[in-house]
């Protein structure tokens, strides 16, 4: 087991910057997913920790070593990759225990191993299996295995789910969460997939071109995105994000701030600290599509709730829920409701937006100014 430290590591291909200057402390036992789109360099990153990409600057540390210059079999990793890598002529078993046979280690340790690894994955019924014999999950499965046999400080997993069908995906990611409970060992996990991201990582690092946006647990992400690119890159669908100008309310009601995002259309909330930094300046305004509900009929909103008249652009029912999509003041927003109530393309609607959960952010740094659900942080 070990911790795995990046000190201001750098990677260029010739004049390019892929990464600049990157910071990033992965804790022993700690199960960490590197996720953003594609060329924001998560892959290059897990490369170089791999040992498979030189790195141009800085230094990395497995454990205690510094880790720059050793080989890759030297770096007491392993790595599961996303095409599965098996050899097509050989079994299962002889899949799995490749890496050991090629360092002359003992049959008995092998076979115990082996063994040990196949019992953990429940592909023991395949080590006699060729690779074409093998589903796309039980692939998955066997390259697993012929990492964990290996017993190394550090797993690293490179987009390994991205090729299998949606269920089988859902099903693996249990899978990886069940292993890594069991055998407790520092993973880093490289994914496009926001989904994989919040189901399986203790901490999840945000990436955009080489930089790291944000690091924090999933749920830290999910209530306070630093900035609007982590906003709308987690939760699904993304978080709704509408311009406007922030006023202060001055009538003496309960709601003291106000963003306007028309001449007829504004959202007044509650705030208990000041944002006289921002007043009368232009805003952008997150609010999640979960923390919109549509109103039936008479339903009266309750009083955190502010409701706006709408009507339904495209629906995309999705089984249990269904979402909306409408505008505000000419910007499209999508609202979740129940599956079982039939809306139609078109049919007027009332939204309420629940004030609770509304995030500020500074329109040209895009920065979390505040989220209404902790305490606030102005910026000044």
């Amino acid at each position: 087991m070990a911790q795995v430290l990046l000190k201001n590591i750098a990677k260029y291909y010739n004049k390019t910057k892929v990464i600049e200057e990157l910071n990033l402390s992965i804790k022993d036992q700690e199960f960490v997913v590197l996720v953003g789109p594609s060329g924001c360099g998560k892959s290059t990153l897990l490369r170089m920790i791999a040992g498979l990409e030189e790195i141009s600057d800085g230094e990395l540390y497995i454990g205690d070593r510094l880790s720059n210059e050793l080989e890759p079999k030297d770096r007491n990793i392993a790595m599961v990759f996303q095409n599965y890598a098996l050899y097509p002529h050989l079994t299962v078993k002889d899949n799995i225990s490749f890496g050991l046979r090629a360092t002359k280690m003992d049959k008995q340790e092998i076979e115990k191993r082996v063994a040990h690894a196949a019992d953990i994955l429940g592909v023991t019924h395949l080590l006699d299996r060729k690779p074409s014999e093998l589903s796309g999950g039980q692939s998955q499965r066997i390259a697993m295995g012929r990492a964990i046999v290996r017993q190394p400080e550090v797993f690293l997993f490179d987009e390994p789910l991205s090729n299998l069908d949606a269920k089988l995906r859902a099903n693996m990611r249990v899978e990886i969460k069940k292993l890594h409970q069991r055998v407790k060992t520092t993973s880093i996990y490289v994914t496009h997939d926001q989904v994989e991201a919040m189901t399986l990582a203790d901490r999840i690092v945000i990436l955009k071109g080489g930089d790291i946006q944000q690091i924090g647990t999933p749920m830290d992400l999910y209530h306070t995105p630093a900035n609007v690119f982590v906003a709308t890159f987690i939760g699904n669908p993304p978080m709704n994000i509408l311009n406007g100008t922030l006023t202060q309310n001055n009538d003496n009601s309960d709601e003291n701030w106000c963003v306007k995002f028309s001449d007829t259309e504004s959202l007044s909330f509650s705030i208990d600290k000041p944002l006289t930094t921002y007043q009368d300046k232009p805003v952008k305004l997150g609010v999640r599509p979960e923390d919109i509900r549509v109103l039936r009929n008479n339903e009266q909103p309750q009083s955190y709730e502010r409701v706006f008249s709408v009507q339904a652009t495209v629906i995309e029912p999705l089984g249990a829920d269904t979402t909306i999509f409408t505008d505000i003041a000419g910007m499209e927003i999508k609202a979740i409701t129940d599956g079982r109530h039939t809306i139609h393309l078109n049919d007027p609607l009332k939204i309420a937006i629940d004030t609770r959960h509304l995030h500020l952010f500074d329109a040209q740094t895009e920065e979390r100014i505040f989220s209404t659900q902790v305490s606030v942080k102005v910026q000044n």
